[in-house]
């Protein structure tokens, strides 16, 4: 199953992944011959990171009691008053001292990291868990879990046409019209497979019914494609 990347798509998601990647990536500096500058990058990363969250919280706030104030202003009514007369204007948060910032965007950076984090020969799949560096597993869209099989008769071949995606391979059946009803014709991982014609010079015409289901790895996965008919004559 494919994997999503490792970078969230969301500022909370973001701002989560640096506080781990920054908390855990000292403690691989020999192993993985991470850089000094690098374990400074990004521990500075996370301290302008906490900064601007703290004050974008406080802002929020400032914003929601301007509001207010301005809603008074505006609409308000006697019972708004207090007893000096109008609200005071509110007090807003200052500005304070920033921590020091990094000299470039901090994802663009720590991306090229992250890829000299994964070819190093002492990397392994453990190290990508802790430090967040390897994507979820990415869940099928449930539309795809049915196979869309396309067949017909080019000479002495059926051909079988369908799409592979993330799956490992395709079942397909057929139903020959013989009282078996629906038994495996093949399983095949080309999404371009050839079924040799089986009918020898003389024999009648057959229908077949054909349809398909996906496998990931041994186990059949999903609904079955929607029945195909196929008809066929000898090609000799």
């Amino acid at each position: 199953m494919a994997k999503k990347h490792w970078l969230p798509d969301d500022l909370d998601g973001k701002r989560e992944w640096l506080d781990n990647f920054d908390g855990k990536i000292a403690g691989y500096e020999t192993l993985l011959n991470i850089p000094p500058a690098i374990i400074d990058f990004s521990h500075k990363a996370k301290d302008y990171s906490d900064f601007m969250f703290g004050k974008l919280i406080l802002l929020r706030a400032d914003v929601k009691e301007l509001t207010k104030h301005q809603n008074i202003f505006f609409d308000g009514t006697l019972d708004d008053m207090t007893e000096e007369g109008f609200p005071a204007f509110p007090n807003f948060t200052t500005r304070g001292t920033p921590p020091p910032s990094v000299d470039k965007p901090v994802f663009l950076t720590l991306t090229k990291v992250v890829k000299d984090i994964k070819n190093h020969g002492n990397y392994s799949d453990d190290i990508g868990i802790d430090l967040m560096i390897i994507g979820a597993d990415e869940p099928v869209p449930a539309e795809d879990y049915k196979p869309v099989l396309k067949v017909k008769v080019i000479g002495d071949q059926i051909k079988f046409n369908w799409k592979k995606g993330k799956f490992t391979s395709i079942n397909i059946f057929a139903d020959k019209g013989d009282g078996r009803g629906y038994v495996l014709l093949a399983n095949t991982v080309n999404p371009k497979f050839s079924y040799p014609n089986p009918l020898a010079h003389g024999d009648a015409p057959q229908v077949w019914k054909v349809k398909g289901q996906y496998k990931v790895g041994d186990t059949p996965f999903g609904d079955f494609s929607d029945q195909v008919t196929v008809t066929f004559s000898s090609s000799f």
